[in-house]
């Protein structure tokens, strides 16, 4: 299951996504600060700034949307990676996720280096230790459509939506 889930984050992390307006707003400063145009800071960007910067610069481009839990949620039916799982997932994506694929404005598509910092915070985002235990996931998997129980798994692994309060939702379902 482990490696199932690392080449599905693998996979999510790879994909396309537009830059965001924040994003770009905050990166004028630095393409001015750098010299650079934006395609060619973005391959320097996880070397010339610092993590603390990375991960506010980058946040919005990193944080997982609910799409990206829902594609996940099958491969936590009935396994929940451990801390120490979560751990080396974060290393073994760095491993394998160089670069991310960044959408411009002006329909251009730039690599973003990838860094620790980007990926541990797509990977702490998604709550995968946060996924409904196997009993919870069965309940909602029984009762509601197939094209549901994983956005309702993915919903349950927000905050706020401790043990209890999943299986509360599991019973109204039903």
């Amino acid at each position: 299951m482990y490696d199932q889930l690392k080449d599905r984050i693998a996979e999510l992390l790879s994909q396309p996504q537009p830059l965001k307006p924040q994003t770009e707003r905050q990166l004028g400063h630095h393409l001015s600060d750098h010299h650079a145009d934006l395609s060619s800071f973005m391959l320097c960007a996880a070397e010339v700034l610092e993590d603390h910067e990375l991960d506010i610069l980058f946040a919005p481009q990193f944080t997982p949307s609910l799409d990206d839990r829902i594609g996940v949620m099958d491969l936590l039916f009935h396994w929940h990676p451990s801390k120490d799982d979560l751990n080396r997932l974060v290393d073994d994506l760095c491993e394998i996720v160089h670069h991310a694929i960044v959408e411009i404005p002006d329909g251009t598509k730039a690599k973003l280096t990838t860094h620790e910092v980007m990926i541990e915070r797509f990977v702490r985002l998604l709550r995968l230790q946060y996924a409904p235990d196997a009993t919870t996931s069965a309940a909602l998997r029984d009762s509601l459509p197939n094209s549901l129980w994983t956005v309702a798994s993915a919903l349950l692994c927000q905050r706020g939506f401790t043990s209890q309060r999943q299986e509360m939702v599991c019973a109204i379902c039903r």
